[in-house]
């Protein structure tokens, strides 16, 4: 019986293996807008109840069209759920990235 083989892997020529880094990252880049309403919707969702266009609205300070509006962009961009105001991963992992940059720079602005 043959022993297994534990040698790479052979690849075709011109083949390029992919890397981590050409993976899609996990988040997108935001507007400083865009940024607010993901950080809003976080905060939003960690609440007893689940998010409403009001309170969004409300919280950032805005009309509810106007809201509605920034809502339908961040769902076009992968970040916001189709059929129900909420996060998606990709959206969640960029706000747990805005929150904590914000969080260091609180720290950095104290020291």
């Amino acid at each position: 019986m043959a022993e297994p083989s534990h040698s790479a892997p052979e690849y075709p020529a011109g083949h390029r293996r992919r890397s981590a880094v050409d993976l899609d990252p996990p988040c997108a880049e935001v507007s400083g807008r865009e940024a607010g309403y993901l950080l809003a919707l976080h905060q939003l969702a960690s609440a007893t109840k689940p998010p409403t266009q009001k309170s969004l609205a409300e919280s950032m300070g805005v009309s509810a069209p106007t809201a509605l509006e920034m809502v339908r962009r961040l769902r076009r961009m992968g970040l916001v759920e189709d059929d129900r105001l909420e996060l998606t991963p990709k959206g969640t992992s960029a706000a747990l990235l805005l929150a904590s940059r914000d969080r260091k720079s609180v720290v950095r602005e104290r020291v």
